[in-house]
């Protein structure tokens, strides 16, 4: 989890399977749920590709109950840019665009980070601008591909 403060980055963490057939038991694996989860840990595992494992962290953004940011990419010890998943963002609901866009706007104010992606497996690739921040809507297959 990030925070500026080392001990709260120490507490609660996410993990990350090296493959999804490992754990298709998994709770979340079935469903339309699941594509979400496992499309969340394709991107996941994409990003810690991307990283140089000397300069790099991958964290993620939580406060409380209010909004969850799913990446916050730091590189070189600087916030570089924060990043959401979705697996079906055709037709939001109200609460979906909510958590989704959201969480990226209110995870921007806190961290002080403009760089804004959610990336999406069904859904219009676009950008927005919500609350004044600019966001990057792209589908996962051009952004696993780096063709964002």
């Amino acid at each position: 989890m990030f925070s500026y403060k080392p001990v709260d980055r120490q507490r609660i963490r996410k993990y990350y399977a090296i493959d999804v057939a490992f754990i298709s038991n998994h709770e979340y694996s079935f469903g339309s749920t699941g594509y979400g989860w496992r499309l969340e840990n394709v991107v996941a595992l994409e990003l810690m590709r991307r990283m140089n494992p000397e300069s790099d962290q991958l964290y993620y953004l939580k406060k409380h109950k209010a909004y969850e940011v799913d990446f916050v990419v730091v590189r070189s010890g600087r916030i570089d840019e924060l990043i959401q998943v979705s697996y079906d963002f055709s037709n939001p609901s109200q609460k979906l665009y909510k958590r989704e866009i959201g969480g990226l706007v209110k995870g921007s104010e806190s961290v002080k980070c403009d760089n804004l992606t959610l990336i999406i497996m069904e859904g219009t690739p676009e950008v927005k601008t919500v609350e004044g921040k600019r966001i990057k809507i792209v589908k996962a297959s051009d952004w696993l591909l780096g063709c964002e």
